[in-house]
Order: structure tokens, then sequence, then C-alpha cells
């Protein structure tokens, strides 16, 4: 959000007041992580093994990212710091 913006909200109560009780960005997380789970385990062709399976396949999933990322970001240190890749 620009200054500008910002200001004009600050500059009108209406808004103001608006802005300041929306929700966090925590709270609004938690929210988005139980309607995830709501959305599981609410329903019924889904056992929690399968969401619990799930869970742990999108962890797995990351981690294996993030490494690929890793090593990108080592391989480019290297480039840059004139050693060997």
């Amino acid at each position: 959000m620009t200054d500008a913006i910002y200001n004009e909200i600050l500059k009108d109560p209406e808004l103001n007041s608006r802005w300041k009780s929306m929700p966090s960005y925590a709270e609004q997380r938690r929210d988005r992580l139980g309607d995830m789970i709501m959305d599981w385990l609410g329903d019924d062709t889904v056992s929690a093994k399968l969401f619990y399976e799930s869970i742990l396949q999108e962890v797995e999933e990351n981690i294996a990212y993030h490494h690929q990322k890793l090593e990108k970001y080592k391989n480019f240190k290297a480039l840059m710091t004139c050693k060997d890749v």
C-alpha cells in the first residue's frame, strides 16, 4: 500500500476504524488453517489417515523444493566467489 493511500485512510474516521478492525495476518492465517481442517475432515470421503498422510506428503514436497533452491543458491554463491561448481 502506498503512503498516499495509507494517509487517506488515516484521515477518514470511518475508513480508519474499519482498517483497524481488520484481523491481523496471524489471525487470518489461523482462520485459513481452520478452514482447511474443516474442508478435509468435513468431507465424508476423506479419512483422518488420508488427511494426516496428505499433510506429511506436503511437508516432504516442501522440503524437496527448498533443498533444490538451497543447491541453486549454493551454486550461485560458488560462481560469485569464483569457486568450482
